[in-house]
């Protein structure tokens, strides 16, 4: 949390996850900050915009890979096979670049994040089920996420928003076996298998939100479709 509201910073990185995003937001309404920028997968940034300012809020996607080892210590790879992170300003993407975090301009962040949504549930979720049974997902596991993608993609049209960029077009003009084949392929990968399923509590979040919005599609939304993309919470009782 902000130590000082009241200090005029050029920048605040804001990096929790979306859906953790609302308990911040008291301490950023007061923040004096200039500008505040959200590194998280968000289907939904306009809210955050409606609630402190489009000119104030830039959205990104940082390609960092970081988790916390057996020994407690922070493992993280900055700009991992060449990737950089997504910024929707060009200023911030002079700033990373200069402090040698690779970053490039993406100048439709917000459709770019919300395209991007149902990959990452339908990865995260598919490696979580992977991890449950130590292996990979199984192929009807695959099949009902793949659907679930379709469903997600139906959904953003219906709320008026379209699909971006062209990568996600052509996603979703697959057919459920080719994505299937995907999910089922790379949750046979040890390394990205452990890895996407650090996100499982994220990806539950996305699809409780995808869900809650639904009604608002002026197009039939098969809910259930969706519902079936949230990975499975394990009862320890």
């Amino acid at each position: 949390m902000l130590k000082n509201e009241e200090i005029s910073y050029d920048l605040i990185i804001v990096t929790v996850l979306a859906q953790q995003i609302e308990a911040v937001l008291p301490a950023l309404l007061k923040s004096k900050a200039k500008s505040l920028l959200f590194v998280c997968n968000n289907f939904d940034p306009e809210r955050i915009q409606e609630r402190l300012g489009a000119d104030r809020c830039t959205f990104g996607i940082p390609f960092i890979q970081s988790f916390i080892d057996k020994d407690g210590q922070v493992n993280a790879r900055i700009g991992a096979s060449g990737q950089k992170s997504k910024l929707g300003k060009q200023t911030w993407v002079d700033v990373f670049n200069g402090a040698g975090i690779p970053a490039s301009f993406e100048p439709n962040m917000s459709s770019w994040l919300r395209s991007h949504a149902p990959i990452c549930i339908a990865f995260e979720s598919s490696a979580y089920a992977g991890v449950r049974r130590s292996g990979g997902a199984t192929w009807r596991e695959s099949m009902k996420i793949a659907h679930g993608v379709h469903e997600c993609y139906r959904l953003i049209k219906g709320l008026g928003y379209d699909i971006y960029p062209s990568s996600k077009v052509r996603i979703n003009q697959s057919p459920a076996w080719i994505i299937a084949s995907a999910l089922w392929l790379i949750t046979r990968i040890k390394s990205f298998r452990e890895l996407l399923a650090l996100g499982a509590g994220e990806s539950r979040a996305m699809v409780d939100l995808l869900v809650s919005m639904a009604p608002e599609s002026d197009k039939p939304i098969e809910i259930n479709k969706i519902k079936a993309m949230r990975p499975l919470e394990i009862n320890k009782s």
